[in-house]
C-alpha cells in the first residue's frame, strides 16, 4: 500500500459538532487538512455538506462497493455510505484527511490498513458516560466540544495542538521511511 498521511477520525453522537470542528479546520489550514468523501444515498441537507459527500442511489452504492471503490461501507440511521477509494487515496497522499465516521467506519478504515487517528467528540451539553468506549479503539483524543460563547474556539485550538504533532510525526515516519529505504537501494 502507497505511503499516506493518517485518517482523523471524527468519532461521537449527532449534533456534537463534528462536521462543523472539520469545517473550520479546513478553512484554517487547507494546505495541511482536507475533508473525506463519502457516497451517500441520504438526502442533500445543505449546500455546505458537499464537500463532505457524493449523493448517488444505493444501487449506485452497492455497484461501487462491488466493483472495490469503496474502503468502508456502513449503514447508519437507514442510510448508506461508503468511503470513495480513490478519493480518499489522492487526499490523503499530501496532507492529512478528516471525516466523521461512526465506531463501525474506523474499524472498517483500520481492517482495510489505513493509519487512522480517532477523535471522540462529545457536546459539554451531554454526559461524557453517555458515550462509551469501544473495546477495538484507543481514542487519541477526547473533545469536549462547547457551543457557549468561545467554546468552539477552545476545541479548535485543542484540536489545532494535536493535530500539529500528528502531522509532524507522519512526516517524521514517511521521511525515516524514505531514508531506510533508500539505503536499501544503495546496499
Amino acid at each position: 500500500m502507497p505511503k499516506f498521511f493518517p485518517i482523523i477520525a471524527f468519532v461521537g453522537p449527532a449534533h456534537a459538532g463534528k462536521t462543523t470542528l472539520i469545517r473550520e479546520l479546513f478553512k484554517r489550514h487547507p494546505n495541511y487538512i482536507s475533508p473525506l468523501k463519502s457516497f451517500t444515498n441520504r438526502e442533500r441537507t445543505k449546500p455546505e455538506d458537499d464537500i463532505f459527500y457524493h449523493y448517488i442511489s444505493e444501487e449506485e452504492i452497492l455497484d461501487k462497493h462491488s466493483r472495490g471503490e469503496i474502503v468502508q461501507y456502513i449503514e447508519h440511521n437507514g442510510k448508506t455510505f461508503g468511503s470513495d477509494k480513490q478519493h480518499l487515496e489522492s487526499t490523503v497522499k499530501s496532507r492529512l484527511g478528516a471525516q466523521a465516521y461512526d465506531v463501525q467506519g474506523v474499524l472498517n478504515l483500520i481492517d482495510a490498513g489505513y493509519n487512522v487517528i480517532p477523535i471522540k467528540i462529545v457536546s459539554s451539553t451531554d454526559p461524557i458516560e453517555s458515550h462509551p468506549d469501544h473495546p477495538d479503539i484507543i481514542w487519541a483524543l477526547t473533545v469536549i466540544n462547547d457551543f457557549s460563547e468561545g467554546g468552539m474556539e477552545k476545541s479548535i485550538k485543542q484540536l489545532e495542538d494535536f493535530l500539529h504533532t500528528a502531522l509532524a510525526r507522519s512526516i517524521f515516519e514517511r521521511i525515516s521511511e524514505e531514508s531506510a529505504e533508500e539505503q536499501k537501494d544503495q546496499e
